[in-house]
């Protein structure tokens, strides 16, 4: 018994962060299933479903983030680099929008 306890033990410390993940990804799978039919009978709306959709991956993301067991320093280290590379990702778009 001890033996199933020292196997089980490191997975169980990832269990929050996988249970975190996997609850975003079928709350994001619904929705996005919801919207795909709304969406056929009100076609203007797509851009605002698609804004959505990026904010609530964004916030799960967030979540799983907060939620790996990990350091603080780690955890501020991957956050830091979430913002750094959704900086760039507006950044690089927003100079396209403008040049077109």
């Amino acid at each position: 018994m001890a033996e199933w306890k020292k196997m089980l033990d490191p997975l169980l410390v990832w269990l929050p962060s996988t249970g975190t993940a996997l609850v975003c990804l079928l709350v994001l799978l619904v929705l996005h299933r919801v919207f795909e039919k709304r969406a056929l009978a009100t076609s203007g709306r797509r851009f605002s479903i698609q804004l959505l959709m990026a904010l609530l991956t964004l916030t799960g993301a967030v979540l799983v983030v907060l939620t790996l067991p990990v350091g603080d320093a780690m955890r501020g280290q991957i956050l830091s680099l979430m913002g750094i590379v959704i900086s760039a990702a507006i950044a690089l778009s927003s100079a396209t929008l403008v040049g077109n």
